[in-house]
């Protein structure tokens, strides 16, 4: 489950437990960790590989009082490596394997427990195979009969896929292999077996769950959406507020709230400007763009964007969390225009959250949904979003009318195709409120900034599903 969303049932009174690979980067944090338990010997294939859980109470947000309980699974060969997933664009070749392992030591692990999970909440394509392995291997143990799953969706693109030999790793018979459940178009799919076997399945909005079950949106996987409808569940991100306030952001050159964020934000304009040599010039609308590492499609919509518009000197761009390929197609437009454009490879604090509050704009031109909610950071800082009309983004983000201003929901502008023509006329729309009717742009600030997009919402609506969850799994087993 998302790191956030733990924090913040765990200040609600829920005993939660985040379980998670022992990273080096993780382990670099230099967390105060000790052994827990006796060592680990879990089946990858036809071997047994050894393993340790670690156990360290920790505090995502450096809060002072109640920490979580955080169990890191230790297996050097796997997760003592520079990156989670792959190095470049190239992943390791034993992704697989890696995360077999991970996903089997995560429940015995849970197996140790004084009592097992009433539910386990699984993310993302690498805990695919927690909810099959609970389903196949452990539903029938004594005790395990009423443990939930949940599955979280936060993106498409990656979906775990592995040749189909890889079944062997797995220790899952080949009769699982099948197109109903983890076989996709010949390849073992793990994103596709987390949808079959679990119990609930979250996706970031309800826009993305009507999305989902679209070919033109669900990257081969529409049929598996439209089998498990009534299962889907969209729920959106949150942020959170007292880590994420630019009221109290030390690293601003100029800290702000809504009624004070046009001095607030043009301080820190004038810091960003100077930091990046750009024209002092305060009536120059800064555009702070998002863009996904390996996202090539929106890089080229991008490079064609800024081809036309570099030369408005009106206009500064700071392109954040472009990859090094990214980055060798962007150097061409850097090079011609370094005054008004640079680019951020990390998105690190403090230049992140420097680069929000100095922005007017943040665009995000990402065609599919990626999982991170650059709304919600760009919202809380005031840079308004111009983003493509499509998953929690069409949800979230609202274009300015007569209904929406009056209504305190004009908060954004969108763009409705991944084209040039579409972004340039939701740009231009953005730009012609920015310089031509100043005291509404402020009202669509104070709307951003105003907006509760806090974990508390979503963690409502997440326990409301595992009770729902739960309830299930008991009526299924009263019945059987």
């Amino acid at each position: 489950m998302p790191v956030q969303l733990a924090a913040e049932l765990e200040r609600r009174g829920h005993q939660v437990s985040l379980v998670m690979p022992a990273h080096r980067s993780v382990r670099e944090a230099k967390l105060n960790v000790a052994p827990w338990g006796d060592k680990l010997r879990i089946p990858i294939g036809n071997r047994m590989v050894e393993g340790q859980v670690l156990y360290v109470e920790w505090s995502p947000d450096d809060r002072k009082g109640r920490r979580l309980p955080l169990y890191l699974i230790d297996q050097p060969d796997y997760f003592d490596r520079p990156q989670l997933y792959g190095e470049g664009q190239t992943p390791y070749a034993d992704n697989c394997e890696r995360f077999v392992f991970f996903n089997r030591a995560a429940l015995e692990f849970a197996s140790r427990l004084p009592k097992p999970p009433d539910v386990i909440h699984a993310m993302d394509w690498p805990t695919g195979l927690l909810p099959a392995y609970l389903e196949i291997e452990y539903r029938n143990l004594p005790t395990w009969e009423h443990t939930a799953s949940v599955f979280t969706v936060p993106q498409l693109e990656d979906q775990g896929i592995f040749w189909h030999w890889d079944m062997l790793l797995t220790g899952l018979d080949w009769k699982y292999f099948n197109w109903k459940q983890m076989e996709c178009y010949g390849y073992l799919n793990w994103l596709k077996t987390g949808l079959v076997f679990a119990d609930h399945i979250t996706l970031p909005s309800q826009q993305a769950v009507r999305e989902v079950q679209d070919a033109r949106f669900a990257c081969g996987l529409e049929g598996v959406f439209q089998s498990r409808q009534a299962s889907l569940t969209g729920i959106p991100l949150g942020l959170n507020f007292q880590q994420w306030n630019p009221a109290t952001d030390s690293y601003l050159a100029q800290k702000y709230t809504p009624a004070t964020s046009a001095l607030g934000k043009a301080a820190c304009k004038r810091q960003l400007q100077q930091q990046f040599s750009f024209a002092p010039n305060a009536a120059a609308a800064v555009v702070a763009v998002w863009l996904a590492p390996g996202d090539m499609a929106s890089l080229a919509l991008l490079s064609e964007t800024l081809q036309v518009w570099s030369p408005d000197k009106g206009l500064q761009w700071v392109i954040m969390g472009a990859d090094n390929s990214q980055q060798s197609v962007l150097a061409k437009v850097t090079q011609q225009t370094p005054q008004v454009v640079q680019v951020l490879t990390e998105l690190q604090d403090p230049i992140f959250r420097q680069t929000l509050a100095a922005a007017d704009l943040c665009l995000i031109p990402a065609a599919v949904e990626n999982g991170l909610p650059c709304q919600l950071y760009a919202f809380r800082y005031g840079a308004l979003p111009v983003a493509r009309a499509q998953g929690s983004l069409a949800d979230v983000v609202t274009e300015p009318n007569e209904e929406t201003l009056a209504s305190h929901q004009a908060n954004g502008f969108l763009f409705c195709e991944p084209k040039p023509a579409s972004l340039a006329d939701a740009l231009g729309r953005a730009l012609s409120l920015f310089r031509q009717q100043p005291t509404v742009w402020q009202q669509l600030v104070s709307h951003a900034m105003n907006l509760d997009t806090s974990w508390t919402h979503a963690s409502h609506a997440y326990e409301t599903l595992y009770q729902s969850a739960i309830q299930g799994r008991r009526l299924q087993t009263t019945h059987s």
